[in-house]
């Protein structure tokens, strides 16, 4: 099997897509909590947490939250980390993203992250790093289930 290389230009497009989608979805879940910041936690990986360096990582999660906050929501994410608090404009950069983590890893201690962080929507992206070393490594019996 040919590993297929990745298009950065197709996986933002996609990534921009998964965004509009966020937010309608989130439009409709926010209308039941009028006057009250509804917490969204963004989980999952590094695209979760965003590409960058240091405090400037911010990927969907920027986008989101000024798309939320333009159409008159109040929004507040959530998560023991914080990349991208001097991105520029300013959005609450809260969130649960881990560069390198697999899903198993992420479902391990996802429950303590929910406790500390009360949640009423999470975002999850997860899989990504077990698909990119199957195709670089050429292993796909390691499956992380």
């Amino acid at each position: 099997m040919v590993p297929v290389m990745f298009n950065h230009s197709y996986q933002k497009a996609r990534i921009l897509t998964l965004f509009r989608a966020f937010v309608c979805l989130f439009i409709t879940v926010v209308n039941g909590y009028a006057g009250v910041p509804i917490k969204i936690m963004p989980l999952g990986d590094s695209i979760t947490q965003g590409l960058g360096s240091g405090i400037n990582e911010v990927s969907y999660r920027q986008q989101l939250f000024l798309s939320l906050v333009e159409a008159g929501y109040d929004v507040d994410f959530v998560g023991s980390r914080k990349k991208g608090s001097f991105a520029t404009p300013y959005f609450d950069a809260d969130n649960e993203g881990h560069p390198g983590w697999t899903a198993s890893q992420v479902a391990s201690n996802v429950y303590d992250w929910l406790v500390q962080n009360n949640a009423d929507v999470v975002l999850l992206h997860v899989g990504t790093n077990w698909g990119y070393c199957a195709l670089r490594c050429g292993d796909y019996s390691k499956r992380d289930r």
